[in-house]
């Protein structure tokens, strides 16, 4: 009877010419039950009442050995049913396996050219409970390795992962982290078994990109999950390489210390550091009360912290600051009188009203956060220059991107220009920006990172946003108020392209530095210091000089 069948699955895949896999709308399967599976998807292209079969069978053995299953008189075979598709393109199949193990299921359907393959790892949960309980009774490392070695399938231990690690070492630190197993579910033992087994690739070096490895890692468990994308998955193989861990413990604390620092170092926004510290802050030591906006832009703004215990004694040592980050410019001041700014030959004309006749109430619920900021914001806002994240969301902190703060500039100096010269390659035609770096283009205000790259995505610099309001302000004909150029501590960070630009924006009282008398001019901007330049910069400059 199986013999027979198998036959005909097989004689069908030959007449249909079966050429390769295609992977169904459900992809694998991994299964951790009482031995029900069901199995199911969509089959684009195909129609309803289509034949479709599904074979089952040890992931050990193949469908395509045809002589294999002949001479095994189809025996192998742990499941077999027929079927068709409904209207969808959907199907469905329910049976049941008696032992644990990992199994291949085969679905081929009849018209389509590649059968869809499926893993399944089937994991009894009454022997995985016995089998546990045994492995927490081990008094010895030699005893866990004898039930690695004999209970494998039982505990789940079946990837090939498990075959890339020295089953020795892994003992010991099984052996080493029992006492830390605290939840004996099915589900969170194997993952924290699991987990044991990466310990040991990772201490061996045998690891060169977690995103291979995310599900081995038992990252939800360890509350990381989240805050490991694959912009930092080079940052964390590297920190939890050739570490010489020794349990479990030892592994979530370099994982968590790997995770805060890196989304620190690698952020795409201040939110990004205030979720991360506030989400580990018991962890770091920090009360959740401290993490206010202007901890977090100075925190961001030194970016790189050597451990756990750098970034709490800065932290720890931080004083809340009375006015702005450089970026901002004026601290709180509401004074500067507006510039008329005449038409120019882009299409300018008068950029902003007198700032007392702008509205005081708040158009954001964030920008309470920085109070210094809140009349650029509203200004800006009002005239269209800029948008929150949200309706009721600004988000101050974040950063600004090069396309963002050219958008920013030509909608606030009123820029239309005409023309099709970009040389830039990574601006496309069809990209949001692609009008606004046309116009700041052609209008000299920006010249790219390099000849052919505008560096989309790329953070705007403050060093970067003083060249490219010097060049505004220029081309639009915008006065700036004169004065002495500020001196900064970091002078000499200061690109050379760059130093005329801050010379003057610095001389108007557009932006000034931080508490330590720093420029950082290659740090990032955040959305209220940009606005509080460009509103200080067509207001002809800030009295008040800030810090």
């Amino acid at each position: 009877m199986f013999k027979k069948r198998m036959a005909g699955i097989l004689a069908a895949l030959c007449f249909t010419g079966m050429c390769g896999y295609a992977a169904d709308t459900d992809g694998g399967a991994e299964f951790l039950n009482d031995g029900g599976i069901c199995i199911g998807g969509v089959i684009d292209g195909a129609k309803e009442g289509d034949a479709i079969t599904l074979t089952v069978v040890r992931s050990s053995d193949s469908i395509f050995d045809e002589e294999r299953w002949l001479e095994e008189d189809g025996e192998l075979i742990v499941f077999c049913g027929e079927g068709s598709v409904d209207r969808s393109g959907s199907y469905s199949f329910e049976f049941a396996l008696e032992e644990g193990g990992l199994y291949k299921a085969y679905v081929a359907c009849a018209g389509l050219p590649d059968v869809i393959e499926r893993d399944i790892k089937y994991v009894d949960r009454e022997k995985f409970s016995a089998a546990l309980a045994e492995l927490k009774a081990a008094e010895s490392v030699a005893a866990v390795y004898e039930m690695l070695e004999g209970r494998a399938e039982d505990l789940g231990l079946m990837e090939e992962i498990y075959t890339r690690t020295d089953m020795a070492s892994v003992s010991e630190i099984i052996f080493n982290s029992l006492r830390e197993l605290k939840n004996t579910d099915l589900e969170s033992a194997e993952g924290f078994l699991r987990s044991t087994a990466m310990i040991d690739l990772f201490n061996g070096g045998l690891v060169d990109d977690i995103d291979l490895y995310k599900r081995y890692m038992d990252l939800d468990a360890v509350g990381v999950e989240k805050f490991c994308g694959a912009e930092l998955s080079s940052y964390i193989t590297k920190a939890l390489t050739d570490r010489g861990m020794k349990s479990r413990s030892d592994y979530e604390m370099r994982l968590k210390d790997a995770v805060i620092l890196g989304n620190i170092e690698h952020n795409n926004g201040t939110g990004v550091i205030k979720e991360v510290l506030t989400t580990f802050g018991d962890y770091i030591g920090i009360e959740k009360s401290k993490i206010t906006g202007s901890l977090v832009s100075a925190v961001a703004n030194k970016s790189i912290f050597s451990s756990i215990e750098d970034l709490k004694r800065f932290i720890d040592k931080y004083e809340p600051e009375s006015k702005p980050s450089g970026g901002g410019g004026g601290g709180g001041s509401r004074g500067g009188a507006a510039t008329n700014v005449p038409m120019n030959s882009y299409g300018g004309t008068e950029v902003l009203t007198e700032p007392a006749e702008v509205p005081k109430e708040n158009v954001f619920s964030d920008i309470s956060e920085v109070p210094w900021a809140e009349e650029a914001v509203t200004a800006l806002r009002k005239k269209g220059v800029i948008n929150g994240k949200s309706d009721t969301l600004f988000c101050p902190n974040d950063y600004v991107t090069r396309e963002e703060f050219a958008k920013m500039l030509v909608l606030a100096f009123e820029m239309n220009l005409v023309g099709e010269e970009l040389p830039f390659t990574d601006v496309a035609y069809e990209d949001w920006s692609y009008p606004y770096i046309k116009t700041a283009y052609i209008a000299g205000i920006t010249k790219g990172v390099s000849a052919d790259i505008f560096g989309k995505n790329e953070r705007i610099t403050r060093q970067d946003v003083c060249v490219m309001l010097m060049r505004a302000a220029e081309c639009t004909e915008t006065s700036l108020k004169s004065g002495a150029a500020r001196r900064f501590n970091d002078e000499g960070d200061i690109s050379d392209y760059a130093r005329e630009a801050v010379a003057k924006i610095s001389a108007a009282g557009i932006i000034s530095g931080d508490e330590s008398g720093n420029l950082n001019p290659r740090s990032g901007a955040t959305r209220a210091e940009t606005a509080k330049m460009i509103y200080n910069t067509i207001c002809g400059g800030n009295t008040d000089e800030g810090r």
